[in-house]
């Protein structure tokens, strides 16, 4: 696919993530988006149910339901999956993965050059959360720090070693999870108990939040966040 971005210097990116089926929130972000003339989990799918071939097709097409109208709003998508989506868009190579859209890319253990000196490396998926010894939520397909960290590392040779990633490059990763103890995803829904950490999150689109960023090229230092703006709509 044609890279329009491949020559600029100040890119902006739409971030979205765990729409877990509420799709009415991808309506209003398009009218959000429109109107203001601005540029994680997508499916609600239960890991345990893995084995299910039936189920995992289904979520397939609700992703792509949802691909398809984040494409109305800019037809350059990429994504990766979240613990709640679609084990074939996680555990399948990817020249074997299901192509969901026409235009949306999943980056999960792959390199999307998104500029001439800007590449997005990803990783989907999640780590269980924890409060104390109970599990909160279900992690897929890890379920350890050593587990996720594993991927991660072997995602980043093959791609440094592929030529993929080059010695000039910034880069920008893409997770499903993130630095623990940034402050924008504490999940503090229960002020009774201690906060589960997880990674930098603008909110869930099922609750109406998403983010703006800016990334601009600075002589001499590469590419930089220069904005980031959580928005509630």
């Amino acid at each position: 696919m044609e890279n329009n971005n491949i020559n600029k210097t100040k890119l902006r990116i739409l971030l979205a993530t765990d729409l877990h089926l509420h799709y009415e929130n991808l309506n209003a972000l398009g009218k959000y988006i429109s109107e203001n003339k601005e540029n994680g989990d997508i499916a609600n799918f239960d890991p345990m149910e893995e084995d299910q071939m039936e189920k995992v097709y289904v979520c397939e097409g609700e992703m792509s339901t949802a691909l398809q109208m984040l494409e109305n709003i800019h037809y350059n998508v990429i994504y990766v999956p979240g613990n709640h989506d679609a084990k074939t868009t996680l555990l399948n190579a990817l020249d074997k993965r299901p192509r969901l859209t026409n235009f949306a890319r999943n980056a999960h253990r792959h390199t999307i050059r998104i500029a001439e000196d800007l590449v997005l490396l990803g990783l989907g998926g999640s780590l269980p959360g924890y409060r104390g010894d109970k599990e909160v939520w279900v992690g897929y397909p890890f379920k350890s720090d050593s587990q996720l960290k594993s991927e991660l590392d072997a995602t980043w040779r093959e791609a440094s070693s592929s030529g993929s990633i080059k010695e000039n490059d910034s880069v920008l990763l893409m997770t499903h999870v993130g630095p623990d103890s940034s402050t924008t995803t504490i999940d503090r829904l229960d002020t009774s108990v201690e906060p589960i950490h997880s990674g930098i999150n603008p909110g869930p689109l099922k609750f109406s939040r998403f983010a703006l960023i800016t990334i601009e090229k600075k002589v001499n230092f590469g590419w930089r966040v220069t904005s980031t703006e959580f928005k509630t709509l």
